[in-house]
């Protein structure tokens, strides 16, 4: 029975966004396998309160927000950098697959304290299947 619920659920295509940077995203959401049908297309998966999406070429966006992949910041910094940004952001937080976590790697490894994201998009690559994410942000005023 357990299985024919998740298959449903998987059929309707859709992800329900968080709204709480406290809150933890499921792994299922944060890394989707190629197989599940809901990340055909980005799914938002995190979206702050106060802000809209408008759909963009097949995702929906934050207008005024910038967007960067999680694997240029590989390509940008090095995988050591993001691995210890990470950890420090770890540290800081306590707390495991949460928005806040994320904001505040992105704080660190992006050397900008004000940064403060307000979206996360998941999604599978078509051409390998394996999973990304795209963080949009905003730079708040000091």
């Amino acid at each position: 029975m357990k299985e024919e619920v998740m298959d449903i659920t998987r059929a309707t295509n859709t992800v329900t966004a968080m709204t709480d940077k406290t809150k933890k995203i499921s792994s299922r959401d944060l890394d989707p396998h190629y197989t599940d049908k809901r990340f055909d297309n980005p799914q938002t998966i995190f979206l702050d309160p106060g802000f809209e999406t408008e759909e963009r070429f097949r995702a929906d966006v934050v207008k005024g927000a910038e967007y960067v992949y999680s694997d240029r910041l590989v390509q940008w910094h090095s995988i050591d950098k993001c691995n210890q940004a990470l950890a420090n952001a770890k540290a800081v937080e306590g707390e495991e697959s949460t928005p806040k976590l994320y904001e505040t790697y992105l704080q660190i490894l992006m050397d900008k304290p004000n940064l403060r994201l307000i979206h996360i998009i998941s999604g599978v690559n078509v051409g390998n299947g394996y999973p990304y994410r795209v963080y949009g942000y905003i730079q708040e005023e000091e």
